[in-house]
């Protein structure tokens, strides 16, 4: 009896282990376990109150509902696709959207699978192929937070898929239905009542969009055929998540028309998840989340959140309310079609050359090693009511946000930055960091870090003229502080927004001065240099184009060669004078002596700038045409697409 004893109690034991194997990645079975030892129910509330476990219990349940939710069908791990799942740690308070954007600068054809931040403040999210996994591999810790610029750590593993797999007959059935469904004289694909297709009920096969991996299939095939389609229907798919629908996303970003009606989709968060699509025209109607608001307004304004683009919902026409906080959403910069680029604007030639002999002292006055003794001259400008602020911001560059070259300038800067970004750190004495009044700005100029500007990067926007006032906007390239004299030091960014009144005798005074002063990473300062070139050579192009920036920098350079306005003791402000604005492709030869170096040198660099190419080859064809800038230019115009291409920057 012993010995029969013994056995039962072996084989039961054996029987409860392999019981207890057969879901050893589910830990709502050993929970079972527990709460029947402890007494059902009242054992579950008492782990509950228990405190310490409480939090962990209630996260292993959180966290199984979530992978039976992800999981849809049942399946075992042979009978899923093998994946990698990404995760950028920390970034789970990051947009998705953002993060792909981010990895599509340094990818070619990233389109994740299910990204979605995990309950642990991560970013998740697979990917298909060993190439796009070990590329991400590569991006450890080298994208940043737009926000903290801390970099995200990346951790890949290769996993099984929360998707069972599709036989492959099955997919090219699939195929099949949807070729049949697609128009393309309109771009347009209806998936509408899917599951009841001929094509299924023909062949015996269930396809439901409700099934995770019939929805994955459906995104690899219109991603495969119909990448560009315009119009999408999902009507009467009984849909109630839409995570897996989000995947169509990036697999046909130009869907501008969604019919979603007729599905189970009760919360609003189901529809965030479709965020970053730039639909226009959405249906909704027969969905219980149309239906979850007293008010017509809070609905607009509920899809507006997610789709700021649209202009007509369940078939009504809807306007946006505008909100100038509002930085994310609309189209992408790929989807609009950008204006040509131009150097700067004016309304008036007469009226540019005013601002330019005003930019010119200015700058004069402000930059060089004796700054702080000559910006007090700078007394006279101001009007005795003016204002000067400046703001310190270092710029995202789609990366991270560099850092400011000199620490010292930095701290100077911040301390009184008037930032409306961060307006809790100075509304309490505001009057400290806004200077009023032309003695305080004097004395506040004098007291910044010395500056050296670097006049061929600058850009002149004459923005808004009227009887009584002028309003301008300078932006550019400078260096301050450690780095302010160094020909090769580390370089800024500024912006400098002037509001002037007019006085006798053709003069004009400041009164109100807006600065702006950020670092600039070599990204930033690529793009920028790459701007002027491509307005420059627009510029060149189109000469008939006024008030152009190559005549801003043209007429600068003109200006210092022939010393025609000199720095004096307070600047003038000048109504127009001898300087005739003129395109930077055609300056006249006979304003200056093209055979002094110092002439031909600025000649040389202003060529460059407008004509992108290096200075050997500007000089040769400055040489060739004798020094003579016009028609080096127009030969240049004329047998530029002769010219080789390593003779560009």
């Amino acid at each position: 009896m012993s010995g029969d004893h013994r056995s039962r109690r072996d084989v039961k034991s054996r029987t409860m282990n392999r019981f207890r194997g057969l879901h050893d990645d589910d830990e709502g079975n050993g929970t079972y376990d527990n709460n029947r030892r402890r007494g059902g129910l009242a054992g579950l509330l008492s782990r509950v109150s228990a405190g310490a476990n409480a939090g962990q219990l209630l996260r292993r349940i959180a966290e199984k509902r979530q992978r039976e939710e992800a999981r849809g069908t049942a399946g075992r791990a042979e009978n899923r696709p093998m994946v990698y799942m990404v995760k950028f740690l920390k970034a789970g308070k990051a947009a998705p959207d953002a993060i792909v954007k981010a990895v599509s600068q340094r990818m070619v054809n990233f389109k994740p699978y299910l990204i979605r931040p995990d309950e642990k403040g991560n970013m998740l999210f697979y990917v298909s192929d060993e190439e796009a996994a070990e590329a991400l591999k590569g991006m450890n810790r080298r994208i940043c937070d737009p926000k903290t610029s801390m970099k995200y750590p990346i951790v890949v593993v290769k996993t099984a898929a929360t998707w069972n797999k599709i036989p492959p007959e099955n997919v090219e059935i699939i195929k099949t239905a949807i070729k049949r469904r697609f128009n393309e004289a309109e771009m347009s694909l209806d998936l509408t009542d899917f599951s009841n297709d001929q094509e299924f009920k023909s062949h015996g096969i269930m396809v439901a969009l409700t099934r995770n991996e019939v929805m994955i299939a459906v995104a690899d095939i219109i991603d495969e055929l119909f990448s560009g389609i315009t119009a999408l229907s999902l009507k009467n798919n009984r849909l109630r998540t839409l995570d897996y629908v989000a995947n169509l996303i990036y697999r046909a970003p130009k869907v501008k028309v969604l019919d979603l009606s007729s599905n189970a989709i009760e919360k609003d968060e189901q529809l965030q998840k479709l965020r970053g699509w730039n639909i226009e025209t959405l249906f909704m109607e027969n969905c219980p989340i149309s239906t979850t608001f007293n008010d017509g307004l809070d609905y607009v304004r509920m899809v507006h959140s997610v789709f700021p683009a649209v202009t007509a919902l369940d078939g009504v026409a809807v306007t946006r309310e505008i909100d100038v906080t509002e930085t994310v959403g609309g189209p992408t910069k790929e989807e609009l079609e950008l204006p040509v680029v131009r150097n700067g604007f004016s309304p008036d030639p007469a009226l540019e050359a005013t601002i330019k002999n005003f930019i010119v002292e200015y700058l004069g006055l402000y930059d060089g090693e004796n700054g702080k003794k000559t910006r007090q001259k700078l007394f006279d400008a101001y009007d005795d009511e003016a204002t000067f602020t400046c703001v310190q911001e270092n710029l995202f560059d789609g990366i991270c946000r560099p850092d400011y070259p000199d620490p010292d300038a930095c701290k100077y800067y911040r301390r009184n930055s008037h930032n409306i970004c961060h307006e809790e750190k100075w509304n309490r004495y505001r009057e400290k960091i806004v200077k009023s009044g032309r003695m305080a700005i004097a004395a506040e100029l004098s007291t910044m870090p010395l500056t050296t500007h670097i006049m061929d990067s600058l850009v002149l926007d004459i923005y808004s003229v009227a009887d009584s006032f002028l309003s301008f906007t300078l932006q550019g390239l400078f260096r301050d502080g450690t780095e302010a004299f160094k020909n090769d030091g580390d370089m800024c960014y500024f912006s400098r927004t002037f509001v002037v009144l007019p006085r006798d005798g053709g003069r004009v005074v400041v009164v109100n001065d807006m600065l702006t002063v950020s670092a600039i990473s070599d990204l930033t300062l690529t793009r920028y240099k790459h701007l002027l070139t491509k307005a420059s050579v627009a510029s060149l192009e189109q000469p008939a184009q006024p008030a152009t920036t190559s005549e801003t920098m043209t007429a600068m350079a003109q200006m210092n060669v022939n010393t025609t306005v000199q720095p004096v003791t307070q600047p003038q402000l000048m109504q127009p004078q001898a300087v005739q604005p003129q395109l930077a492709q055609t300056p006249s030869t006979s304003a200056y002596d093209t055979t002094d170096p110092n002439i031909r040198k600025q000649m040389v660099d202003q060529f460059c700038i407008q004509s992108g190419m290096k200075p050997e080859w500007a000089t040769k064809c400055l040489e060739d045409q004798n020094w003579n800038y016009e028609a080096a230019g127009k030969v240049f115009m004329d047998l530029k697409d002769q010219i080789p291409r390593e003779a560009f920057q």
